[in-house]
């Protein structure tokens, strides 16, 4: 018999180390494949990133984007973004099409792009709802906005999404956002750019070297913020910016009734920074601000406004922002205040090329802002009111030239300030400036010319005189600010109710003349009320200051609108060799004198009159070229002088200018110069015509000559009539001590018969015999003899024609010699030389001169300058 019997089956009983066996290789099959899914997911994830970013922005937001490259480090938690770019209008490409193939987009004309963005994250913090990043970085990214003719900046305005969205379908109750913390946020190189459709002009440039915050977190509606740090930043705005359509309909939007589609969708319920510092990093340093910032209920919606409350303590000063602003249109209402306000570490940051230049500034103040940037209410600008000081000023040469302005104290009490940001099509906006007082006190000013670096600050030219040696050059200027993109202009009005200097000192130091010429204006005090421009006027206004060296200047006076005004100046011993290098360049010599002056000045429209009288006292001058003087007023200038000069050696002239439309064109120098001649002309020629003299011209010698004193013919003495004319002569040179008078006997060739008698005459008293004459015999020579004889004892002798005859040609016959006429008429001289001694005139101001030419007998006087003996 048989019994079959089954060997054991392994497989149909297994042991347990096979059962955990089969588990393992289960495991990891399932690993395998989750590792094989999850690299091919790894390796689609980017390009599905990339193709579904092409098509979300066409179906979703109706604009085309783009993104290059996607970088995914998953185990390190990591995400890197190349190339992200978001276009500003659509390109007519499907969303499906351009899923398949993304179209490029030109990064210049893009509106938003970025190079790149580097984003770190916890995968710890994800597990708990919560997202850590330890790092944020973006590199390059910019913003391009385009206004449109409408005036308004809409960046989807050319959006055409492919989704429709129905408003009507109920939403569900969003979940509450997952906090978020960024522990390193960094932009590198950002921009932004406003463009204008129609012109292509920038309307707005803003652009960072770098922008670093050290924290941020977000929970909810609620921000905070840690250290931030700013380099490089570059603003340039255009004045003619309109960032929302002025239009009444547009400044009827409020926050409280915003149209639905104003809404921006974005809300911010409160943000609040305390504590936070901001540096600013520049070439020249670091700028450090510490900051507290409140907001809350913050949107973007049109019309909204949320208030704001920003606290900045920059060195010792604070600064308080505080009212409401809307960021649709861009308005803010409220205050600012601030105190001990430093500028030198502000301008180091904001405007590097004007800190060399400024020493110390401080300035307080509290203002009230009404900042309507759009125009959304009205005229698009900034309205002022309150009070700002600005004290310790001191501005300098940093080249170390004698250049400076400095003052104690800058206050302005504001009324109303208005300044208009932008104006319509072919409208010209006006600033409104009112002030209700301005103060400066004691400001000095200092001014060397001419100054490189202040002309070089200023944009101007350097004078070619004022050019630097190449042996010794200046310290290298600031280079000059850029000038300002604005293409427009405004128009102001200005007032200001009192205006009060007091204290000034000026000094003008001009190192173009040689030697240096040095101006000083002292004590300066300036008084005004109801200033106005731009049709000038001035309710009052008084000036007084000191001049040099001791003189005084005081104007009065008040000017009405349409040039209607009446002004006064008084000037009392002005220095006259204070100015003379500018003398000595015009070839005179100003070595001695004082000026005093009262002006009357009256002007009516385009007609001004001036009446001026002026006094020179002790002036002493003299001229490289004499000659030019005496052929512009036919004198020497020393006897022109001594002519002006009363006893105590002062010189007043009258000089009436008028300038009216039909000179207005005219330079008022030769004006003026004409105007003196006359008055100096007028002056001279007065006193010789009140003691019966004429003018007679220059003399060849230096002197003025006048119509001579007569004497008879063939007589020393001089003629009776002459007495009063010696005693105006003698009152003359009485009253200007400065003057003398040379006197010149002249003798007339009508007197030679006369002279030839009187030697005929001589020689009978002699003794002698007259000469014997062809023709004439012993008789005849007897009979003229004894003629002689009886005239010389008084008789007349009356002649017969035979004798008539014989007698004049006995007269022919004699020799007259030089010497003869030269004493005649050195004895008329002397004659009235006697008679001006018998006057009480002087002797050593009176001076013997050689024979006059030939003319009517007589004695000429010429008046000369004259130098009292020391």
């Amino acid at each position: 018999m048989f019994r079959l019997m089954r060997a054991p089956d392994s497989e149909s009983s297994p042991t347990p180390a096979k059962k955990q066996n089969h588990r393992w290789a289960r495991l990891l099959l399932a690993l395998a494949i989750f590792v094989v899914l999850g690299l091919g997911f790894r390796a689609l994830l980017p390009t599905l990133t990339e193709r579904g970013a092409a098509f979300a922005s066409r179906h979703y937001l109706g604009l085309p984007a783009r993104i290059d490259n996607v970088d995914l480090f998953i185990f390190r938690g990591q995400i890197v973004i190349e190339g992200l770019s978001l276009g500003a209008t659509p390109d007519g490409a499907s969303p499906w099409s351009a899923a398949g193939n993304p179209p490029p987009i030109d990064p210049a004309t893009a509106l938003v792009h970025c190079d790149r963005l580097v984003i770190s994250f916890s995968w710890k913090n994800l597990l708990s709802k919560s997202l850590l990043l330890p790092k944020v970085e973006i590199q390059a990214p910019s913003l391009r906005l385009l206004r449109g003719s409408d005036g308004k900046i809409e960046p989807l305005r050319g959006a055409r999404p492919v989704a429709q969205f129905s408003s009507a379908k109920p939403q569900p109750s969003p979940a509450p956002p997952w906090p978020v913390e960024v522990l390193a946020f960094s932009l590198h190189h950002p921009s932004v750019e406003i463009l204008d459709v129609e012109t292509g002009k920038p309307l707005l440039e803003f652009s960072l070297e770098s922008f670093d915050l050290d924290r941020l977190s977000a929970k909810g509606s609620e921000i905070a913020l840690g250290t931030v740090g700013v380099k490089g930043p570059v603003l340039r705005v255009d004045r003619d910016l309109v960032l929302a359509d002025s239009s009444p309909d547009a400044g009827a939007i409020s926050g409280d009734a915003a149209p639905v589609s104003a809404a921006s969708g974005y809300q911010v319920k409160k943000i609040e920074i305390a504590g936070a510092q901001f540096t600013w990093i520049t070439k020249r340093g670091p700028l450090d601000v510490r900051f507290a910032f409140r907001a809350s209920d913050v949107s973007a919606d049109q019309g909204h406004r949320f208030p704001i409350d920003l606290t900045l303590e920059v060195e010792a000063a604070q600064l308080h922002l505080a009212g409401e602003a809307g960021i649709l249109p861009p308005v803010f209402d409220g205050t600012f205040s601030w105190t001990g306000l430093p500028f030198p570490p502000l301008l180091l940051a904001s405007a590097p090329e004007l800190a060399p230049w400024l020493r110390s500034a401080n300035s307080s103040g509290n203002i009230e802002i009404h900042a309507d940037v759009a125009g959304a209410k009205g005229p698009a600008g900034v309205q002022i009111s309150g009070h700002a000081s600005l004290e310790n000023l001191a501005l300098a040469d940093p080249g170390h030239s004698a250049t400076s302005l400095q003052w104690k104290r800058l206050d302005a009490k504001i009324s109303d300030v208005f300044i208009p940001l932008a104006g319509g099509p072919g409208v010209r906006p006006t600033a409104r400036l009112h002030f209700r007082q301005i103060t400066l006190e004691e400001p000095v000013l200092r001014y060397t010319h001419p100054s490189p670096a202040l002309f070089s600050l200023l944009g101007m030219s350097v004078p070619e005189a004022a050019q630097p040696s190449a042996t010794n050059p200046p310290p290298p200027a600031p280079p000059a600010p850029p000038a300002a993109s604005s293409t427009g202009s405004f128009a102001v009005d200005a007032m200001i109710e009192g205006l009060n200097i007091s204290g000034a000192d000026i000094e003008v130091r001009d190192t173009s003349v040689q030697p240096d010429a040095i101006s000083t204006i002292r004590n300066l005090e300036i008084t005004a009320r109801e200033v106005h421009f731009p049709d000038p006027s001035v309710a009052s206004f008084q000036l007084q200051a000191m001049l040099p060296v001791s003189a005084w200047l005081s104007v009065k006076g008040s000017l009405q609108p349409g040039n209607i005004g009446a002004f006064t100046m008084s000037l009392k011993e002005l220095d006259l060799p204070t100015f003379d290098a500018y003398a000595t360049t015009a070839g005179a010599s100003l070595k001695a004198g004082q000026l005093s002056l009262e002006m009357n000045l009256k002007t009516q429209g385009a007609t001004i009159e001036m009446e001026n009288e002026a006094v020179l006292r002790k002036l002493g001058i003299s001229l490289g070229n004499p000659a030019s003087f005496s052929h512009q007023f036919g004198m020497p200038l020393g006897l022109a002088i001594a002519l002006l000069s009363d006893p105590s050696g002062n010189i007043r002239l009258k000089v009436p200018v008028k300038v009216d439309d039909k000179g207005a064109n005219v330079s008022l120098g030769p004006i003026v110069a004409s105007a003196i001649r006359s008055a100096l002309v007028g002056a001279i020629t007065t006193p010789l015509k009140l003691m019966g003299a004429s003018l007679g011209g220059p003399s060849g010698n230096g002197g003025l000559m006048v119509s001579p004193l007569k004497s008879p013919p063939g007589s020393a003495d001089l003629s009776p009539e002459v007495s009063a004319r010696i005693r105006d002569v003698s009152g003359l040179l009485t009253q200007r001590p400065s003057m003398g008078v040379v006197l010149s006997g002249r003798s007339s060739s009508d007197e030679t018969p006369l002279i030839a008698k009187q030697i005929l005459i001589e020689t009978i008293q002699a003794g002698n015999d007259l000469p014997a004459l062809d023709g004439v015999g012993f008789l005849g020579r007897h009979r003229m003899e004894k003629i002689l004889a009886q005239t010389a004892g008084g008789g007349t002798g009356k002649l017969t024609d035979k004798d008539q005859a014989l007698f004049e040609k006995y007269l022919a016959a004699t020799n007259v010699p030089r010497e003869r006429l030269d004493a005649l008429a050195k004895s008329r001289a002397e004659a009235a030389r006697n008679l001006l001694i018998a006057n009480k005139v002087s002797a050593n101001r009176i001076r013997i001169g050689d024979r006059e030419a030939a003319g009517a007998p007589g004695v000429v006087l010429k008046f000369v300058e004259f130098h009292p003996p020391h």
